[in-house]
């Protein structure tokens, strides 16, 4: 049977700034991304991270960023 050092876990974190993705594996955590934490649509695609900060000043009717809470970014990437 495995240990719980065994087994990998992924977590990520909806921060209103920044998101982060980490695992934890052989017993410690380690930071895969760190991405801000913007959304943003255009007529052809979903941007996410650095992308979607990048065009914030050309779309910013179609870009979501810390005004929002981290629950409404994470439902927007889900009902994408």
């Amino acid at each position: 049977m495995a240990s719980e050092k065994d087994v990998p876990a992924i977590g990520i974190d909806l921060g209103t700034n920044y998101s982060r993705v980490a695992v934890w594996e052989n017993g410690g955590v380690k930071i895969i991304s760190t991405i801000p934490s913007y959304v943003a649509f255009t007529d052809k695609e979903l941007l996410m991270g650095y992308a979607a900060k990048e065009q914030d000043d050309k779309n910013p009717k179609n870009t979501v960023y810390s005004k929002v809470s981290n629950t409404t970014l994470f439902l927007l990437l889900f009902i994408y």
